[in-house]
């Protein structure tokens, strides 16, 4: 895969590429020096197949998550509605809007900081965690993201209570 690099008539320099999926990418740059290191950038982590496409992305948290929820065929009904209120009270208000590449670990890690001063359980919050990082996971496979922001998140723990047991009388 080769990419090239042409002067415009403005002086500035352009470097193009093709991108795996046959597409054209470019990028405009005042030196040729800077134009030539994007290209080679670009072109070594198409090399090494760790190319994302800069528009994948784009897509918001909530038409992923609907895409991702379609694909999810192998869960029980009763864990599809309970993912699904989840996603629906839980996660959509918060994050709903905002494209997928623009969330980072510091955002999930808010969001769970505002979850516990709300009040929720934290087997709530670690069930809600766990669904978005099954969902950016499936984002980072299909190549929409670079890496996952659900990475080094630190979570509330459980609090395990003594189990009580009716006696015989009761």
């Amino acid at each position: 895969m080769a990419g090239w690099i042409r002067r415009a008539h403005s002086g500035r320099y352009q470097a193009r590429y093709r991108t795996p999926g046959g597409r054209t990418r470019s990028k405009t740059f005042d030196r040729r020096k800077d134009a030539e290191k994007w290209l080679r950038r670009e072109l070594a982590l198409i090399d090494r197949g760790d190319w994302i496409d800069p528009d994948a992305g784009t897509m918001t948290v909530e038409e992923w998550s609907d895409r991702w929820m379609a694909t999810r065929l192998h869960i029980r009904d009763s864990t599809r509605e309970r993912d699904e209120t989840y996603l629906r009270s839980l996660i959509l208000p918060h994050f709903g809007t905002r494209r997928l590449r623009d969330i980072t670990r510091y955002d999930i890690q808010d969001w769970i900081g505002q979850l516990a001063e709300e009040g929720y359980a934290p087997a709530t919050i670690q069930l809600a965690y766990g669904l978005v990082s099954m969902a950016f996971n499936a984002a980072a496979d299909d190549a929409l993201i670079q890496r996952t922001p659900c990475t080094d998140v630190n979570l509330p723990k459980r609090i395990e209570t003594e189990k009580r047991f009716l006696s015989a009388e009761e």
